[in-house]
């Protein structure tokens, strides 16, 4: 199998952030088949691609001088072709592009509860998936693997113990481990979320947001923040923010941040995962 391949956004009808589209002057449109889900990109992580594949044989059709591509042919493909661009670029002018950042302490107690969440999220949505986390333990090897991983030890920081440093400090772990990979991707959002968490429509409910100035994307319930979403371009400038204000508890801190920022709430998403808060309450939604 031979590809060649562009990069585009993608059609409405595709819910992957990336099409991957074959310039139609080397092979007429007739011999593209268009396979849906994801595969690993040159660095072996799983991004949400579309992958348009061109039998071999169509490679090895020999144009004679006297089977030259009618007019027609010419015409139709190259109307076809300014019409996927024209839609590649609609789109992506409407739908920001989110990276999901799950946040972890990976010790034994809470190890099957994180590889189930993970692998929930890595199967069903098509989220670029970046994990931090703080116990400094390793993962299964596909979660290693699909996904982007950074491993520190929150000990070894001095940020044991309070929950609202430890979550800061991660948060600029992350940043320094994932920022080259979130220019590279160029995405509008960063979704921080607590790894416990399994969320029904949270892709579509961040892909209908049509307006990318929000600096900050908060969740449904206001004075919560299991999820929020950072512009990525002032992530690091947000965190910092965060970690000045004088609030001991990360929710205080968020409502006064955000209260100088521009923002936006989420409507309420359903999460199907059964798992405890630290008080032993489920939340039915965030």
């Amino acid at each position: 199998m031979s590809i060649q391949y562009f990069e585009f956004a993608p059609v409405p009808s595709v819910k992957s952030k990336n099409l991957r589209c074959l310039p139609l002057r080397e092979v007429g449109v007739y011999h593209l088949r268009v396979v849906r889900g994801g595969f690993a990109d040159p660095t072996g992580h799983r991004r949400g691609l579309v992958r348009v594949e061109i039998p071999s044989q169509a490679l090895n059709v020999h144009i004679t001088e006297s089977k030259k591509l009618t007019l027609f042919n010419i015409m139709f493909d190259t109307i076809l072709f300014v019409i996927v661009i024209l839609v590649c670029i609609f789109n992506l002018k409407i739908r920001g592009r989110c990276a999901l950042l799950l946040c972890t302490y990976n010790e034994q107690t809470r190890r099957e509860m994180y590889h189930n969440v993970i692998r929930w999220w890595m199967n069903n949505s098509d989220f670029d998936i970046y994990i931090i986390d703080s116990s400094n333990e390793k993962m299964d090897d596909d979660i290693e693997k699909q996904c982007s991983v950074h491993h520190f030890n929150q000990v070894d920081f001095g940020v044991d113990g309070n929950t609202t440093d430890t979550e800061l400090f991660s948060l600029q772990q992350a940043y320094s481990a994932f920022w080259t990979q979130w220019v590279r991707n160029g995405y509008d959002y960063v979704v921080k979320l607590t790894c416990k968490y399994k969320l029904l429509g949270l892709e579509h409910a961040l892909y209908q947001l049509n307006d990318s100035s929000n600096d900050i994307i908060c969740q449904s319930r206001k004075r919560n923040c299991e999820l929020i979403g950072f512009k990525a371009s002032i992530f690091k400038e947000l965190i910092n923010e965060l970690k000045d204000e004088t609030s001991t508890k990360m929710e205080a801190k968020l409502i006064k941040v955000r209260n100088n920022r521009k923002y936006i709430h989420l409507l309420p998403l359903k999460n199907i995962a059964r798992y405890k808060r630290a008080n032993g309450s489920i939340l039915g939604t965030l």
